[in-house]
């Protein structure tokens, strides 16, 4: 009886974290994604905050202004469109060039950089120190969904 609730409780634990994790991937795609290659430069913290701000990607929708929601759109279609998952970790698949191709500033692809950066560490930390092995690739897949 125990082994079956340690099982049950496990499974539960499992669920849990998942519904995080995917509630995690949302908040970060609204935030935006992205790890690329090893010659890509992660900007600071503040560069960060003051390009986020730029675009008002903090702001709720109610407050943006129309081409602030286009930019965001755009980002988050970008960053599902073109996101793998490699070893655990998110990576994109399309560099600076592809963002502003789609008619966005070179920033954004900063911003999803360093939120796929962010997003890694997290995550390889929450396994770390949980113990539990999140499957990076389906939560990305559900958030997708939502």
């Amino acid at each position: 009886m125990i082994h079956i609730l340690r099982i049950i409780h496990g499974d539960y634990i499992q669920l849990y974290i998942n519904n995080i994790m995917t509630r995690l991937f949302k908040l970060l795609i609204l935030i935006n994604l992205l790890l690329s290659c090893n010659q890509v430069k992660v900007i600071s913290q503040e560069e960060y905050n003051e390009y986020v701000e730029k675009i008002g990607l903090s702001l709720p929708d109610s407050l943006k202004t129309p081409e602030q929601i286009l930019i965001k759109e755009k980002m988050t279609e970008i960053i599902f469109s073109n996101t793998e998952i490699r070893n655990n970790e998110m990576h994109l698949k399309v560099g600076r060039d592809y963002f502003v191709e789609q008619g966005l500033p070179g920033f954004c692809y900063d911003i999803a950089v360093f939120d796929h950066t962010n997003s890694n560490k997290l995550i390889k930390e929450a396994i770390k120190n949980t113990g539990i092995e999140i499957d990076i690739k389906e939560a990305f897949e559900e958030a997708k969904k939502n």
